[in-house]
């Protein structure tokens, strides 16, 4: 896994203040308005390690909450880094809300183990044609803020109160 930046006092992504993560490489390529489309890339930017977690976590201790989002976070070469990631968060800091945004459907990838440690899904590639103004940490209409423990637990899809 590769990541671009972290940023410690993010205020664009998520409720709050966060600590957002931008992972590096992306092949759903949603489009050419891409807003992170620098990120598409699998080969720049910095390798994620056991050291990276540990210095989100010290990040963290503080009043912020956690944001994942990229370049295409639920990339297959992702996967382990981010759940190792996600679980530590939840045992140092249980009560911190997970943030994670992704170009792809929740209905596609919610049986991925790591969704058991986030809260809230941004979902579904950016679309030009259905651009907003004024939409809440989503770039266009057919992006949805779902919460992910109530539509574990319900089987459906919950839309988040932010969404």
């Amino acid at each position: 896994m590769r990541y671009s930046q972290i940023r410690t006092c993010d205020i664009n992504n998520g409720n709050g203040l966060m600590v957002t993560l931008w992972t590096q490489g992306c092949s759903v390529r949603c489009s050419e308005k891409c807003h992170n489309k620098h990120l598409w890339s699998f080969e720049e930017g910095k390798e994620f390690t056991d050291e990276t977690i540990e210095k989100i976590i010290t990040l963290l201790n503080s009043p912020q909450n956690f944001a994942c989002l990229g370049g295409e976070p639920i990339e297959s070469v992702n996967l382990n880094m981010l759940e190792k990631l996600f679980k530590r968060i939840k045992e140092v800091y249980p009560n911190k809300e997970i943030w994670l945004w992704t170009g792809r459907l929740f209905d596609d990838i919610k049986e991925l183990s790591l969704f058991k440690y986030v809260n809230y899904v941004i979902d579904g590639g950016y679309n030009e044609m259905l651009n907003e103004k004024g939409l809440l940490w989503r770039g266009s209409k057919n992006q949805r803020n779902i919460d992910v423990q109530e539509s574990l637990k319900q089987n459906k899809i919950v839309l988040s109160k932010y969404n």
